[in-house]
């Protein structure tokens, strides 16, 4: 899921479950609390051999030529949390769902605001420092999926643009943006935080030409299911700065011409390399950044007393 809060969550993980295209599942994890405090991290699995491992692409969900692939999660509450996975997807055969309540050095988060279509929601902060620390999250809210992600980063349906992202990300505010014919969007809730501690792999700006794959190594080693992975993109030459527009991918198809695959996304994490691929036509995501922390595991030993 698209933030990186702290390596020492705890909280619930579903592991890795089987989905079925066309599946909804549901799933409790009954961490009490407020949900939109918490953070979601969703993973997916492509099982065959040469396959793209563990990703993200088709996050938030992906229509190309009317079928539509990839998976979401919708419906967080304080005891569950529901994943859909689309029906003409081939990637995704299992998901994993990690949830938790961050601890973060400083952070800042607005109310649940409204947003119009082809509309901005700008949220101000007053974190200061290196914005390069930052660690942002957006949440979506709608009354037909409740607190969810269906649409992050942009999602295209027959012509029609769809969903949201955020960008602009500096020291005083970030941006959240609604596409013109959204339907699922009907507020957001943007987080600006400094987690504790830094990550354990920092790959700095890369530049990535459209089309073209990145192999990242990173050697954090350990449990490649302990990660907290953060993606971020940049758009020098544009006006979206430092942002998440095209998170997963996005085919861009308009009436009378072809497909056009936009966005971003990771694939085939091991304990040693990521890759970060970047679609052919995509126009935003000149540089990304790839930011992991490693889950600190917590054991209590009981306390035993000798001679008392």
């Amino acid at each position: 899921a698209p933030r990186s809060p702290g390596a020492e969550a705890q909280g619930w993980s579903s592991g890795w479950v089987e989905i079925g295209a066309g599946e909804t599942l549901s799933l409790s994890h009954n961490l009490g609390g407020a949900a939109e405090d918490y953070i979601v991290q969703m993973w997916f699995l492509d099982l065959p051999a040469g396959g793209l491992g563990i990703h993200v692409f088709g996050y938030g969900g992906i229509e190309a030529d009317g079928a539509y692939y990839g998976a979401y999660w919708q419906n967080l509450t304080s005891t569950g949390i529901e994943v859909v996975r689309l029906a003409d997807d081939t990637s995704a055969d299992r998901v994993r769902v990690w949830i938790w309540t961050p601890s973060m050095a400083e952070q800042e988060c607005s109310a649940w605001s409204d947003i119009a279509t082809s509309g901005f929601y700008t949220f101000f902060h007053d974190l200061g420092g290196d914005a390069g620390d930052y660690s942002v999250l957006l949440w979506q809210k709608s009354a037909a999926e409740g607190i969810h992600h269906h649409g992050y980063g942009g999602l295209e349906e027959a012509g029609q643009r769809t969903g949201a992202y955020w960008r602009s990300l500096d020291t005083q505010w970030v941006a959240a943006y609604r596409y013109a014919h959204d339907a699922y969007v009907e507020q957001v809730r943007l987080c600006v935080s400094v987690p504790e501690e830094p990550p354990a792999y920092d790959s700095t700006w890369w530049p990535i030409a459209a089309g073209t794959t990145l192999t990242l190594t990173h050697d954090v080693g350990g449990n490649a299911n302990g990660y907290i992975v953060d993606i971020e993109f940049k758009d020098p030459e544009g006006q979206l700065g430092v942002h998440q527009a095209g998170l997963g991918g996005d085919f861009l198809g308009l009436p009378g011409a072809p497909t056009a695959e936009h966005g971003v996304h990771w694939q085939r994490l091991t304990t040693s390399t990521i890759q970060v691929v970047r679609q052919q036509y995509d126009p935003y995501a000149a540089e990304v950044r790839v930011r992991i922390w490693q889950r600190k595991v917590q054991v209590f030993l009981p306390l035993v007393v000798w001679n008392y």
